[in-house]
This record gives C-alpha cells, structure tokens and sequence, in this order.
C-alpha cells in the first residue's frame, strides 16, 4: 500500500480516485499516476462495469477498513465521473502511553438531544507537556508531541462539561481564535486522561462547491473531462457526478491510527505516582487538531463528541 507524507508523521493515502461507469474509461489515480482499466482489480469489475459495491469493497481494501464510503447508484452514470478522495492519518506519539493504565472512565457525550454519560477507554499518564488554561476563551489546552518533532496533537477542551458549543461557535466565529488557542502553550506537569476513539467522516461535496462557484464540472452541458477516455470517438461530453471526501482517524496508546493496540488492563493506580500541577481530563466533548510546529498550519482537526 502507497502512502505518502512525513517520516514518522502525518500519511494521506491515496488522495484522489476516480470512477467511471463506461468501459472505455481509464481508472484515476492522480498520487500514482493513471491506470489503465485492464490493471483494476477483478474486485472492482462487474459486466465489465464498476458497481457502487465494488467501489466501497475497493476503498475498505485499499484503507485497511478504516473507511467506508457508500455511493449512490445514481453517482455511476454512463456519462459521469465520480471522484473519491480518501485520507488515513498516521504518526506515532513521542512518548507512548502506557496501556496497563487504560481504563474505563465515564464520558459526557453530546448527542442529538443534550448530554449522556457514557463509558470510555481512557488513556491516562502524568507527563510535562505543552499546556495553558485560558479563561476567557473558556478552554484548557493541552499538546501531544508526534514522532516527528514538528508535529503536535492538540486537544481543545472546553472547561465546562456542557461548553463544547460555545467553545466551537467563537472558534468558527473569529479567524484569529485558533491563533489565540495555541500561543503560549507552556510545558507543565500534567495529570492525562485522553479517551481511545476512532471516527470515520464522510461528506459528499457536490453541493458546497457548487454554492461555493465550482459549477461547471458538475453540469453535462458545460462540463468537458472526455479526455479521461481511451475511446477515439466521444460523443458525448463527460461530467463530474459528485465528489466524495472520507477521512479516518483512530487514536490509542501508540499513537493516531498506529497498527495495533491491546486490550486496556488496570493495574495499580492509573496515573502513576508523581504529583502533577494539574489535570487535564478529557472527559466530556473536545475539538482536536494536528498542527505542524515550524510552517504552524494545522494539518487536520476535528471534534470528539463521545461514543
């Protein structure tokens, strides 16, 4: 499998694909190069058509089954094009959480219609990290270093049980917040608790770009990608159908998306036996982000809202 990013940092895999119904159409893959149609594994072929099983079963292969995108049977017209991108995040933490101190600890969960308490594995240790509790943004920040040293795991986490909302708002709000949030970080002694978690996002983007001004591709009488063909003759143009993003993120005690992790088992006191200068739980919803130190751009970020 090709991925492709920093050494022991943040990989994309496979980052564009492209899927057409008509069998002189070739099978895009712009990280690789093209591909011609006869190389496409038999998984994928059907009559020799792609099925929109076949696609999903392809991609659940090619990721790991980390991601699964379900396509709409109307995305595979004989005069479209359907283009995927699929992104898997991996890197290692610099320093590995112990998983003998895993253990179960409740967690407010945001649901549709308020709060629930439920349950979660979480990750605990005592360690100096990047730290600070802004009051006024209402917000205790906290970051992991990465392997690579350039490369942090930033956790968001509202200082009310109940605030995710107001902490998301005024970050959305304001171009400047996120700016805010990760200046003056200072390495303290912290008390850790990092819930294991794992999401799998999907958004179909026809739409946003479309209001956003990306038009033409997606109308068959403006749209021209016939050069995708292998055919000699086209009488038709080629239009683009949708495009699919799907992301996959898993944190554990190695790491973001490493390649295994055991079973959580308690022994002792979870949090070891150095007094820490504060705790940072992340008990109940957090906004996350994966942010390169020296260019400082944010990479990836997203919210845990609970199990």
């Amino acid at each position: 499998m090709v991925m492709h990013g920093l050494e022991g940092g943040v990989y994309y895999l496979d980052p564009l694909l492209a899927f057409a119904h008509r069998s002189d159409l070739i099978f895009l893959k712009s990280v690789s190069g093209l591909i011609p149609r006869r190389e496409v594994p038999d998984v994928l072929l059907e009559n020799g058509d792609f099925t929109p099983d076949r696609i999903r079963r392809y991609i659940l292969h090619r990721t790991n089954n980390k991601i699964d995108v379900q396509v709409a049977p109307d995305s595979l017209k004989p005069d479209t094009i359907l283009v995927v991108s699929t992104m898997v995040v991996q890197a290692e933490w610099q320093t590995l959480f112990y998983q003998q101190r895993t253990y179960q600890h409740p967690f407010q969960s945001l649901k549709e219609h308020g709060y629930l308490e439920a349950k979660v594995d979480m990750m605990t240790d005592v360690r100096i990290v990047p730290w600070k509790q802004d009051h006024q943004l209402g917000v205790t920040v906290a970051a992991l270093p990465l392997k690579d040293k350039d490369l942090l795991f930033i956790i968001v986490l509202p200082l009310g049980s109940h605030g995710f909302a107001d902490v998301e708002q005024a970050i959305l709000k304001e171009n400047d917040v996120l700016d805010t949030i990760f200046g003056g970080l200072e390495p303290t002694l912290v008390r850790l608790g990092i819930p294991r978690f794992r999401i799998n996002t999907t958004f179909y983007m026809r739409e946003g770009l479309q209001s956003l001004g990306m038009v033409q591709a997606f109308d068959p009488n403006l749209a021209d990608f016939s050069k995708l063909s292998n055919a000699t003759l086209m009488n038709d143009k080629l239009y683009l159908s949708d495009i699919v993003h799907a992301a996959a993120i898993e944190v554990n005690e190695e790491g973001v998306s490493p390649s295994s992790a055991a079973s959580p088992i308690q022994l002792g006191h979870p949090f070891g036996m150095v007094p820490p200068d504060y705790s940072f739980i992340a008990d109940h919803p957090f906004l996350f982000f994966i942010r390169h130190t020296v260019v400082g751009k944010t990479l990836l970020s997203g919210k845990y809202l609970g199990p």
